[in-house]
C-alpha cells in the first residue's frame, strides 16, 4: 500500500514535469510570435 502511494506522488511529479514543460515551449513559441510582429 505505501509502494502504491510513492507510485502515484512519482506519476503528479512527472505530470508536473511534463505541464511545465508545455508551458516552456509554449511561452517560447508566443515569445517567437511577439519578436516576429
Amino acid at each position: 500500500m505505501n509502494r502504491n502511494k510513492h507510485e502515484e506522488e512519482r506519476r503528479k511529479v512527472e505530470e508536473t514535469r511534463a505541464v511545465g514543460r508545455w508551458i516552456g515551449w509554449i511561452d517560447s513559441f508566443v515569445g517567437q510570435l511577439r519578436h516576429n510582429e
